[in-house]
């Protein structure tokens, strides 16, 4: 890879605000995964995101109305899931996340959503959430990192998550520009 184009991509993202490493594993996983491979917009910011803050799973979810999400990809461990996947938001992190203004954060999940099966199912710990807009400021979903263990500096994965939600928020604007 090309250290100094991803690094001048990363500055025209904006991604130069993020702390050292930080910037660097996000710079890095933004080009090589948009860049480099044939994945559709939401498989690339599900695995670049888990690559950015190494955690097994990621996913971007798109909310059905006030009720319910449906994920629009979800990696574990570095592979895209092509099982689709619904749930009701009730009593989820994502609930949280979803009635949230920025990022979200949790650790211990488990304990504090003892009702969200799936959390169990995949022995998440740690799990953390940003919301990500249409053009026009509409909530559309949200992006999310889960953790079999503690998340690292919290700090660092709060920035990766909001410049993955602006580079899905741009994506998406061009998509529909398109159509």
């Amino acid at each position: 890879m090309n250290t100094n184009r991803s690094n001048n991509k990363a500055r025209k993202l904006g991604m130069s605000k993020l702390p050292g490493k930080a910037m660097e594993k996000s710079a890095k996983a933004l080009y090589e995964h948009f860049s480099g491979l044939k994945l559709g917009v939401f498989d690339s910011v599900a695995l670049a995101l888990s690559m950015a803050t190494d955690c097994r799973y990621a996913g971007v979810g798109r909310y059905n109305g006030k009720a319910g999400v449906r994920v629009m990809s979800f990696c574990d461990n570095a592979r895209i899931i092509k099982d689709p996947i619904e749930y009701e938001l009730a009593n989820t992190p994502c609930e949280k996340v979803a009635e949230a203004s920025s990022s979200c954060y949790f650790r211990k999940v488990r304990a504090t959503f003892p009702d969200d099966e799936m959390l169990f199912e995949l022995g998440v710990d740690d799990y953390a959430g940003c919301n990500y807009y249409s053009p026009e400021g509409e909530k559309l979903g949200h992006l999310f990192i889960m953790s079999n263990r503690l998340i690292g500096n919290y700090t660092d994965v709060q920035s990766t998550l909001e410049y993955m939600c602006l580079l899905a928020e741009v994506e998406l604007a061009e998509q529909i520009a398109l159509h």
